[in-house]
């Protein structure tokens, strides 16, 4: 896989093994199905959007989303009765600092797309 496919990752501890939080466009539609929050659709600073991702509800269906990819199965009580301890800080801002990079990422390259083009020199008389 090239450098330009690899697809955001994080590792972390969790439920008494390592777990890799991946972060894709079906983490955003599971989310959405799952709590009926569209990621997208965040808006304000970067720490206001923060504020936004550290819900309770948010931090579990997060990571539960990010998790998925490895364990279909998964289900996000068990992945809320994970978040405990030094895991309950860690995981979530792991979790977090992905989905905001890649959403602020995102954002840019619309923003950056909206942009009206330079104008064109006209073509010297001849």
């Amino acid at each position: 896989m090239g450098r330009s496919e690899q697809r955001p990752e994080a590792v972390v501890q969790l439920g008494g093994q390592e777990r890799t939080l991946r972060f894709d466009v079906v983490v955003l539609e599971d989310i959405e199905e799952e709590i009926g929050l569209n990621l997208l659709d965040l808006s304000g600073t970067k720490e206001e959007v923060m504020s936004s991702l550290t819900q309770p509800k948010v931090i579990s269906a997060l990571v539960w989303a990010m998790l998925l990819h490895a364990e279909p199965d998964l289900k996000r009580r068990d992945v809320g009765r994970w978040l405990h301890g030094e895991a309950l800080l860690a995981v979530p801002s792991a979790a977090a600092g992905l989905a905001l990079k890649e959403l602020m990422a995102a954002s840019a390259t619309e923003e950056a797309s909206e942009e009206p083009d330079p104008p064109q020199a006209s073509p010297a008389a001849e």
